[in-house]
């Protein structure tokens, strides 16, 4: 499997010339690019959008980071990374930003599990998977991985770390009973804390 945190030069080059030529294609520009590990020749979308939407690139790593900051629209941060990681790449994005002159908005979204309940015993039991695949893929230790979890109030206020932190947006990725519950009880408790 490939790790994002270890990204080469040619993994970089492809996110760089995928993210050139895709927003070229959704402008509705017939496309020729050849890159280093991209190669296209006159190809144009059928129908693109009446509007280019933004393109946003999932990236982890500092470099990665600085070439979302210069090429994207915006980053896609993963689940298990709190507000000092936020942080840190908006550091990184900052610095590509300014490497590439670039003027138009950056959104950093931030995706984060949710798991609301009274009960920490429930908690532990349904977000343990999740903290154990985060802290391996992430490289950090179980109780480092970032959750939106507790009650209402809690995970209402995890969420708000994020954006305290300079993410735009939080996406939650509810774990364990009754999904759309939790997500109901988590935006109500920010609707409370954003009075």
């Amino acid at each position: 499997m490939h790790d994002p945190r270890r990204a080469d030069p040619d993994t970089r080059a492809a996110e760089s010339e995928t993210i050139t030529v895709v927003r070229g294609l959704l402008r509705g520009e017939t496309t020729t690019f050849d890159g280093r590990t991209v190669h296209i020749d006159g190809v144009r979308l059928v129908h693109p959008p009446a509007e280019a939407p933004p393109v946003v690139s999932g990236v982890v790593r500092p470099r990665s980071l600085e070439l979302s900051g210069r090429v994207a629209d915006g980053t896609v941060m993963a689940e298990g990374q709190g507000p000092d990681a936020a942080a840190a790449a908006l550091g990184h994005i900052a610095k590509g930003r300014a490497a590439a002159g670039a003027t138009r908005p950056h959104e950093l979204i931030v995706f984060t599990h949710l798991c609301v309940t009274d009960d920490p015993r429930h908690i532990a039991t349904a977000t343990a998977p999740v903290r154990d695949e985060y802290s391996e893929w992430l490289g950090v230790p179980p109780d480092e991985v970032f959750l939106a979890a507790g009650d209402a109030a809690t995970a209402a206020g995890r969420v708000r770390e994020l954006w305290e932190a300079g993410a735009e947006t939080a996406v939650l990725r509810p774990v364990g009973e009754e999904p759309p519950a939790q997500v109901r009880a988590a935006l109500e408790a920010l609707a409370v804390l954003e009075r």
